[in-house]
């Protein structure tokens, strides 16, 4: 039965108000994973990349992406990562714009029409630095989602 005209009356939840900044705060919660899961595999590989001159460990980075976040390796002072990632066959190296290639081998000025590479093995740095950070974000994710309820209640 309805209650006389101006009677309100209604349902009144008391924490509601908590709930609802919970539900809300949730939204940023996957973009706080995707930066803290970013920071790991950052960590991770540039702990697994070669050291000698320090090109490819400086070119790995993390950039914001609509969905979250990402990390790259490579680009300009890096141009050769993907070779390392994911390796090379076996091919031969021609020169372009000279008749001979140049090089040294063990001081020794050498020069040859072509070269036969053997190719190169991958060694997955993304890949292996993925794995490695997938086992750290289970412990991480936690303390995110602690840190991120004791501000909201």
């Amino acid at each position: 039965m309805l209650g006389r005209r101006g009677d309100s009356r209604g349902l009144r939840i008391e924490g509601a108000d908590k709930l609802v900044k919970a539900l809300r705060s949730l939204r940023g919660l996957s973009a706080e994973a995707s930066r803290f899961f970013a920071g790991l595999i950052l960590r991770e590989a540039r702990r697994i990349a070669p050291k000698k001159t320090g090109r490819l460990r400086e070119s790995i980075g993390v950039r914001r992406i609509r969905s979250g976040y990402e990390v790259v390796m490579g680009g300009g002072r890096a141009p050769y990562a993907a070779y390392l990632e994911f390796g090379a066959r076996p091919h031969v190296i021609r020169p372009r714009r000279a008749r001979a290639l140049r090089f040294e081998i063990r001081g020794e000025l050498v020069y040859a029409r072509y070269v036969e590479h053997p190719g190169t093995r991958p060694m997955r740095i993304m890949a292996r630095a993925v794995a490695e950070a997938s086992r750290d974000f289970d412990d991480g994710i936690g303390d995110l989602i602690s840190d991120l309820m004791r501000k909201i209640l």
